[in-house]
């Protein structure tokens, strides 16, 4: 079945999603992987595909719920994953849904 992207993103809102995304936030102590990777303990803030979702794979379980294929990440993590680095901010300083958010400088 194919899923145009308003119906693939709503994969985020089911159960399924929810449970699997409670879960292995549990799993890593709620902390961001490449932030402890680096030396830093950082909360994570979201749980986040390696491998992005699309139209073919939005129905493989073994891309959108197995523990190996995703990560929790810091805000900045994740921003800098979509390429929403160039943001008119100060250093350690960003906007996430319209808020602002203090993020934690880490050696890269």
């Amino acid at each position: 079945m194919s899923y145009s992207r308003p119906e693939r993103h709503s994969f985020y809102n089911t159960s399924l999603w929810k449970r699997t995304r409670a879960a292995y936030f549990k799993s890593v102590n709620g902390l961001c992987e490449r932030c402890l990777k680096a030396g830093f303990v950082v909360p994570g803030n979201i749980v986040h595909h390696l491998e992005e979702i699309t139209d073919d794979n939005v129905n493989d379980p073994n891309v959108t719920i197995n523990f190996e294929k995703l990560e929790c990440l810091c805000y900045k993590h994740h921003n800098k994953d979509h390429k929403k680095t160039d943001l008119p901010t100060n250093k350690g300083v960003s906007f996430v849904n319209g808020k602002v958010v203090l993020n934690y400088d880490e050696e890269e």
